[in-house]
């Protein structure tokens, strides 16, 4: 695949579904710890949704509002699943909604 195909997904409901688990909320309070700790400030945090996406390890097929429009690109990637794609960042771009 040499143009990945784009996936329309909604940044807030990305967000809420990825920080659903207490888990994550304790990985990002140690970020947040850590950056302050030895830095001082947060000015270096790279915390966007873009990194977000780039860093998880899976998303829901259900997640992406155009997977009609992309589906037949995905299929042919090694980390689509029946309704997910794991390391979903190698096999598409993201626009946010």
């Amino acid at each position: 695949m040499s143009k990945l195909p784009i996936a329309k997904i909604n940044r807030k409901d990305f967000i809420e579904w990825l920080y659903q688990d207490r888990d994550e909320y304790v990985d990002l309070a140690k970020q947040i710890v850590s950056a302050l700790s030895n830095k001082g400030h947060l000015l270096d945090l790279d915390l966007t949704a873009d990194t977000l996406f780039d860093s998880v390890g899976y998303i829901n097929l259900s997640m992406i509002e155009n997977l009609e429009e992309i589906e037949s690109e995905l299929e042919t990637c090694n980390g689509f699943l029946s309704d997910e794609v794991e390391t979903p960042s190698l096999y598409m771009k993201v626009k946010w909604t």
